[in-house]
């Protein structure tokens, strides 16, 4: 499986809303509480809402990809001191993963 390219799928959605050719579904507001497993079961019901990847920033200022399907949520954080931080929310588990720096 190849690996992801984060920092380069959040250039590009950067470079189309610079241009204004970012899709209006791509501007929902999205809140990720990962203490709140009622509300993350119920964005996993509602993934059918969502467009693939949501971009945004979080109360730290960093930017963050969301995607939400019936499987998982998951938070891509481009931290402030260079790392990819990837959490996952599953209804069985939570996982943190550290992809490399960007």
């Amino acid at each position: 499986m190849a690996k992801t390219n984060w920092a380069e799928l959040l250039q590009q959605y950067k470079d189309r809303e610079a241009v204004g050719e970012a899709p209006a579904d791509e501007h929902l507001m999205v809140s990720v509480d990962p203490t709140d497993l009622a509300g993350l079961d119920q964005l996993r019901k509602d993934a059918d809402k969502y467009p693939t990847w949501m971009f945004g920033m979080n109360e730290e200022g960093e930017d963050v990809m969301i995607s939400v399907t019936e499987e998982a949520v998951t938070v891509v954080t481009f931290q402030q001191n260079h790392w990819v931080r990837r959490n996952v929310y599953r209804p069985d588990c939570q996982e943190e993963l550290f992809e490399g720096k960007w």
